[in-house]
């Protein structure tokens, strides 16, 4: 398989740097780190990686994030130094920001014609503030982040069988980029849009070829009839004179008729970030009635408080505080557990708003371990102008969301390691939002049921009380 080469990069508490670098190795490795994983790409041709805060596609002099010569042997100790602890700081984001692109400009001069022989190649960012997550950097990755291929049509020719077949097929799509680059800047596009047409035209070339991964597979060892078919997956992927032409013509449409602003594609939409939180601080009380299966419904209370500052709000709950940000485009809630979740701030009916991963282990001092798989998905459901249960009844602009949650969680003790209790839970989740007062009701039922539990439910409704 392609040697793959690891950049450690900290994206969280950068702040506590100083433009000096005084911190020891040890010490910046146990800061947040994330790892972006380079497949099929040369070190020798990446000579920058920076975060697109200005979302233009271009790596700006404030948007210098690393520039590094690795050399052959280095250790992944070696490029931590050289990423964290450069005397002059240059090497990280003024302001870092997991929610922005990520851009990796690489040269080639003996490959690439103009421009010095360098292009951008633009890839989503983070999913979450995790320890340690991984960030694929591939021409692969590239499609799938330009929409141009799914991630199920990739891992197809991510996992051929013959290990020179992988190599050599990374090393033809770099090739054919490189080559699709040269041919769209001769006939007069720009070099950011040469690259966005080059890798959305190879996306759609793969997708109409992924007969061509079983086809390479089935040549098993023999490597003349690998490279037969890596050569026929390369002829689909160069962008012949008619493309050219469809290319420069659906450019040609577009500047013509240039996409509208957020504030224009959204009118139709809700703004959800006057749902998520309310307009100014406030405490809101609950009241909570709680039914177990074979069991009196009880009856209990409790209260959370949400602190405004601009469009930072804090949100105290007997769970803990949790931050929402609300920025143009997303709402980013930093839960109370540290993990991170981003939301689309505009949405319609019938959009999936989020999906949450679930996934958790717990271990026990005697070495016993209980892992939790699964997740949430969370859909705007309805908007309404009132709801009214138990008594309760609420006019306004109300939204109803509802969630569905699917877990399985195995527990396995050191005492037998024979013994595997397995328990699933089905959890359906509906809360009602009201502009600018957030959360006022909330409706759950849960289900769980395993090997040694018998099925057992609970029901739960909340009340926000004015």
């Amino acid at each position: 398989m392609l040697k793959t080469l690891m950049w450690l990069l900290s994206l969280g508490m950068l702040l506590n740097f100083t433009s000096c670098g005084g911190e020891s190795s040890k010490e910046a490795r146990e800061l947040l780190q994330k790892i972006l994983q380079f497949v099929g790409i040369p070190h020798s041709i990446v000579v920058n990686i920076c975060q697109d805060e200005n979302r233009d596609g271009v790596c700006g002099t404030t948007e210098l994030f690393t520039k590094l010569t690795i050399k052959k042997g280095d250790s992944i100790d070696d490029i931590w130094q050289k990423v964290s602890l450069t005397p002059d700081g240059r090497y990280f984001l003024k302001n870092v920001d997991p929610d922005l692109p990520i851009l990796v400009e690489l040269q080639d001069e003996a490959r690439v014609n103009q421009n010095s022989g360098k292009f951008t190649l633009e890839f989503d960012a983070f999913e979450n503030r995790e320890q340690n997550e991984t960030k694929e950097i591939s021409i692969l990755e590239a499609m799938i982040d330009a929409d141009a291929l799914t991630k199920t049509e990739a891992d197809k020719f991510r996992n051929l069988n013959n290990t020179q077949a992988q190599d050599k097929y990374y090393a033809k799509l770099l090739y054919d980029l490189e080559s699709n680059i040269n041919t769209l800047r001769a006939n007069g596009l720009d070099n950011q849009k040469a690259v966005i047409a080059s890798i959305k035209e190879m996306g759609d070339e793969t997708r109409a070829n992924i007969v061509q991964a079983n086809k390479i597979n089935s040549c098993g060892n023999d490597q003349a009839c690998v490279d037969r078919e890596i050569e026929k997956i390369s002829d689909e992927l160069i962008i012949t004179e008619d493309e050219v032409l469809e290319i420069k013509n659906k450019q040609n449409k577009n500047d013509d008729n240039p996409p509208a602003n957020n504030s224009d594609s959204n009118q139709n939409k809700i703004d959800m970030a006057k749902h998520y939180a309310p307009s100014s601080s406030m405490s809101k009380n609950y009241i909570t009635y709680t039914k177990i299966d074979g069991q009196d419904e009880q009856v209990s209370n409790y209260s959370e408080k949400f602190t405004i500052n601009s469009d930072v709000i804090s949100q105290e709950t007997p769970g803990g505080t949790q931050t929402i940000t609300v920025k143009e485009d997303n709402v980013v809630i930093v839960q109370p557990n540290n993990k991170t979740v981003t939301y689309a701030r505009y949405s319609k009916v019938g959009d999936t708003l989020y999906t949450i991963p679930l996934d958790n282990t717990v271990s026990d001092q005697n070495g016993g371990k209980s892992v939790t798989t699964g997740d949430m998905v969370c859909t705007l459901e309805d908007k309404m102008n009132e709801f009214s249960n138990r008594g309760y009844s609420y006019v306004g602009d109300i939204l109803k969301v509802n969630c569905v949650a699917n877990t399985t969680t195995q527990t396995t003790t050191n005492t037998n390691s024979d013994f595997v209790s397995t328990v699933t839970t089905k959890l359906d989740f509906i809360f009602y939002t009201q502009e600018n007062i957030a959360m006022i009701a909330s409706i759950t039922d849960s289900c769980s049921e395993g090997n040694f539990l018998s099925k057992i439910c609970t029901h739960g409704e909340s009340y926000y009380l004015k």
